[in-house]
């Protein structure tokens, strides 16, 4: 729930500190993973050659 949360206020546009804020993220590192996970098919190259 918590990564989940995350990536979306990610991908609202929220920037890190305030994320962190309110996931109560020690680390910037360990939100970015957290995020990255859940962007892992956000740049798919099959779908934007068309496969």
């Amino acid at each position: 729930m918590r990564a989940g949360f995350a990536t979306s206020a990610a991908r609202a546009g929220l920037g890190e500190f305030k994320i962190a804020a309110q996931t109560r993220h020690a680390s910037l590192a360990v939100l970015r993973r957290y995020v990255r996970e859940g962007r892992l098919f956000e740049e798919n190259l099959a779908a934007e050659i068309g496969l």
